[in-house]
């Protein structure tokens, strides 16, 4: 252990020769009474001078203006970062080879730091890269981390501590997600922020134009820092090695209390490999959510890779102790966190979990690190969640359905009433939802009333959870009603409008009170102008004595809801709606699946109907023009089918071929007449594509085997 020691100021030990230290941080723990145990950890090129067994630290009292130095003596191995694929390992020049590599380094020591004042420690060593291509004369510029201890006013205080390895391998043209996140054991308030790569004695580096601390490299999209979560998100656009520093600082109770800084030199290369990814929460984009203490919760992340014959790996880091991981196998893992936080773990910060996710791309591999914040609040049975209408823990569209079987109740309003996402108290109302939700949830925007005021909520908090449960697949089953989304042309090009309808069946015969319907559908984001998108309950389902009309478009997937208000459902089958939007220009020829990936049908008393999702699929051409037959009349019946199709034309078909959704040809057949029964019994049930050649042109239709 050192103790502290008066010497003169600006006392630094400098080691002159060209070290090539590719980036590190100075982090610190509160042992006991005043004393801190210090760790360095550095990045060290293994192409460059091998760093020694210990190093200097230099400690400054910022009010005296005094300082001492403590040696921090190197633990354990030093371990090469995980970089490169393990068939390529040979060529790391960590093992002689010529693939850049770096290894880590990690020294301690204990030191003692009177109270009542703030100390700055710092590690300096020259020089940095000369091939870092964004500082002017890199190699005759030095190396310097900093942290900041302010024990003033504190008895007990550790840093914030990195939460994984920097990834220091980009590739151009790839957007990339970098984890600059940290954890901190106190429960003290940390932001992020970009700050100057230091040279020698606090000097910051000198850039090349235009680069700068904000802007440390080429972005075709801007360089941006989360500032609750460290995340950066950036897509380097050339080849390039450059410096990025980040700043971590501490607060309690709205008082700077210290900060860490990490120093990274990251280097940029071509490659065809597309990065792994990962999904927010339970496979949405959101990566926030509010829990509740002495509520067990679990959620999902789920891995991707354009690759899709890459072996995708996920690991995790800054685990709370109480909560646990399980990662699956295959070659998409699936990460599912648990955690049940008590009272104590309530707190107005964030609990971040880091994971970080890699292919086995070769030589290097694609890595990507996500960071999800996870807020725990004491949720009493009286909160109410702006735009959670039925209190299932998540905004989406169902909550209009609950808006619309409660809407025109009134009740009590909430005090300084938000659509902010923050659970806020209010009184119970008399009504229920058949769930055993009391109504005042409904009231999303807080003012008393239940009306269409309340759609704002659901769609300002559209995806926001705290937290919500996966619910089980749908599967089909033939007993029960059909939800379907069709569409009126088989055949659209790009610069015109597609319609679709819902519809409600159940085999000719009626279905009995039904309220409202919500429908999610997944489909090619390009092939729609989200803003385009028009929806309207037009069918059986409104009979003009009320009725709300909710959609929205964005991320592959449209969402609509039609709901009645009068507490009244309605019998009846058939369209319920209609829908339309634009095919923009520029979009790819293919033939593109709409697919139903959530349903809800509820009746006048909240009931749930169980139906069946049947989705649709058009042919979408990339031309403006698309070739038509003229006058030509072609029609598909019955549709659904079960044993016979009979196909009708105007004109003599030369050519039928019938394909699956993946594109496989299960019939094929040359003909000469204008109609033709053919026999579909022994295909298997699901959605078929039917192709007719008339005069050497092609219509398409689809058509359903029962």
């Amino acid at each position: 252990m050192k103790k502290f020691l008066l010497v003169a100021l600006c006392l630094i030990s400098i080691n002159v020769s060209a070290s090539h230290i590719a980036g590190g941080s100075i982090t610190y723990k509160w042992i006991t009474g005043n004393d801190y145990e210090i760790t360095l950890e550095l990045i060290a090129d293994c192409q460059g001078i091998i760093p020694s067994n210990n190093a200097n630290i230099e400690i400054a009292s910022l009010s005296t203006f005094f300082t001492f130095n403590t040696t921090v003596n190197l633990i354990g191995i030093p371990q090469q970062l995980n970089l490169i694929c393990a068939s390529s390992a040979n060529q790391s020049s960590c093992n002689g080879g010529s693939l850049p590599s770096y290894k880590l380094y990690s020294y301690k020591d204990t030191v003692t730091l009177p109270s009542s004042d703030s100390w700055k420690m710092s590690y300096e060593d020259c020089c940095r890269n000369g091939s870092i291509s964004t500082l002017m004369t890199p190699s005759s510029t030095g190396f310097r981390v900093e942290a900041l201890l302010d024990n003033t006013n504190l008895v007990i205080n550790n840093s914030p501590q990195f939460n994984n390895d920097a990834v220091m391998i980009l590739y151009a043209n790839q957007p990339v997600s970098l984890n600059y996140s940290a954890t901190e054991n106190d429960g003290d308030s940390l932001t992020f922020e970009f700050q100057t790569a230091l040279d020698m004695s606090t000097i910051p580096v000198i850039y090349n134009v235009p680069f700068s601390y904000l802007n440390p490299f080429s972005s075709s999209t801007a360089i941006s820092i989360n500032n609750n979560s460290g995340v950066i998100t950036a897509t380097p656009d050339q080849l390039q090695v450059f410096v990025m520093a980040v700043k971590v600082s501490e607060y309690r109770n709205g008082s700077l209390i210290g900060y860490v800084m990490r120093d990274i030199q990251c280097m940029v290369i071509n490659g065809a490999n597309n990065l792994p990814q990962l999904t927010g929460i339970n496979g949405t984009s959101n990566f926030i959510s509010n829990i509740c203490a002495n509520q067990t919760i679990s959620f999902s992340a789920n891995s991707s890779d354009a690759d899709v014959a890459q072996q995708l790996s996920v690991s995790y880091d800054s685990l709370i102790s109480s909560a646990s991981i399980s990662v699956s196998g295959g070659l998409n893992p699936v990460a599912t966190f648990y955690w049940t936080p008590s009272i104590a773990d309530v707190s107005s910060n964030p609990y971040l979990i880091t994971l970080t996710v890699l292919d086995d791309n070769c030589p290097y591999l694609g890595i990507q690190s996500y960071t999800y914040q996870l807020y725990v609040n004491t949720c009493p049975s009286d909160t109410v969640w702006p735009g959670d209408a039925n209190d299932d823990l998540v905004v989406n569209p169902y909550d209009v359905l609950s808006i619309g079987l409660a809407y025109g109740e009134t009740g009590a309003s909430r005090t300084a009433a938000t659509t902010n996402w923050v659970g806020q108290y209010c009184a119970d109302w008399t009504n229920y939802f058949l769930s055993g939700i009391n109504h005042k949830h409904a009231d999303c925007n807080g003012d008393g009333i239940v009306d269409t005021t309340d759609l704002d909520a659901v769609t300002i908090n559209n995806g926001l959870t705290h937290l919500k449960f996966e619910e089980p697949n749908h599967i089909n089953d033939r007993s029960l009603p059909d939800l379907t989304v069709q569409f009126i042309e088989d055949t659209v090009a790009a610069g015109n409008l597609l319609h679709g309808t819902i519809s409600l069946t159940d085999g000719g015969n009626n279905l009995a009170d039904i309220y409202g319907v919500a429908v999610e559908l997944t489909f090619n984001n390009a092939i729609i102008d989200n803003a385009s998108l028009n929806a309207i309950g037009n069918g059986w389902l409104n009979n003009n004595t009320g009725f709300i009309n909710w959609k929205k478009s964005g991320n592959g997937k449209i969402n609509l809801v039609f709901v009645r208000e009068n507490q009244l459902g309605l019998n009846g089958q058939g369209a319920v709606a209609e829908f339309d939007f634009l095919i923009p220009s520029g979009v790819v020829t293919a033939l593109e699946n709409f697919t139903i990936t959530d349903a809800k049908i509820i009746t006048s008393t909240g009931n749930e109907v169980q139906v069946n999702w049947i989705g649709d699929y058009v042919f979408v051409s990339g031309l403006n023009n698309v070739i038509n037959i003229n006058d030509l009349q072609f029609s598909v019946f019955p549709n659904p089918a079960n044993d016979y199709l009979t196909v009708s034309s105007n004109q003599n078909i030369s050519e039928i071929i019938i394909t699956n959704v993946v594109g496989r040809i299960i019939l094929k057949k040359e003909v000469s007449d204008k109609e033709l029964n053919i026999d579909i019994e022994n295909f298997y049930s699901g959605q078929y594509i039917i192709e007719l050649i008339v005069s050497g042109m092609i219509e398409r239709k689809s058509f359903i085997k029962m």
